[in-house]
């Protein structure tokens, strides 16, 4: 008996707990909806390359190992990621971000070299290109190309040198990618190669 009175007691307090929870839900869609929105945009924001081959050839001595200044550092692509290889090569892609009235991710080609078991020789040796991110509803103008191209080496060189060098000796940097230039550019080479073989033929 008094488990039948017990029952609409408990049907009620269910149903107020589902109104709760679909409440709750209609309060979480709008926001959830909204962060949603902004992930999709800052994915599919427009990017150009543009291509500098700007000469920099400026050398810093580290007071680091070679092999500490490669750990320093995290592998854009997973097959850089090897040791063995990056200690005995001196050629390197270092990748980086600059930004000023604009954002700019920049592509640089580097040698690193052991002076001894204390010091290493990096050298930037030239900017390769960068990449702009437009706005989403202009895109990538034609000021902001010609923005990244009136940016001069002595300015790239004071980036660098300001973010990176000293973070690197202290081991505490962030922001800073390499490749292997040896085995990106033959990972590049099979992946055209790859993409040609996989094009019927007519």
């Amino acid at each position: 008996m008094y488990t039948l009175l017990i029952l609409p007691l408990s049907f009620s307090y269910f149903e107020k707990q589902l109104s709760v929870k679909q409440r709750t839900r209609h309060y979480l869609t709008f926001p959830l909806s909204i962060i949603s929105l902004f992930a999709i945009w800052a994915t599919t924001l427009p990017r150009e390359k543009v291509v500098l081959d700007l000469p920099i050839n400026e050398e810093y001595v580290l007071h680091i190992s070679k092999t500490d200044l490669i750990n320093s550092m995290k592998a854009q692509h997973g097959y850089s990621d090897t040791l063995k290889k990056n200690i005995v090569d001196s050629l390197f892609y270092l990748y980086f971000d600059y930004t000023d009235d604009s954002h700019l991710d920049v592509t640089a080609l580097s040698s690193i070299t052991q002076i001894d078991s204390t010091k290493t020789q990096l050298r930037l040796v030239k900017i390769l290109h960068v990449y702009i991110t437009g706005n989403l509803f202009s895109g990538v103008t034609k000021d902001d190309i010609e923005h990244a191209q009136s940016i001069s080496a002595k300015e790239f060189n004071i980036h660098f040198e300001t973010n990176f060098v000293e973070p690197l000796e202290n081991r505490k940097v962030n922001h800073l990618y390499y490749d292997n230039k040896e085995m990106f550019d033959l990972n590049s080479k099979n992946t055209v190669q790859r993409t040609k073989q996989s094009k019927p033929t007519s």
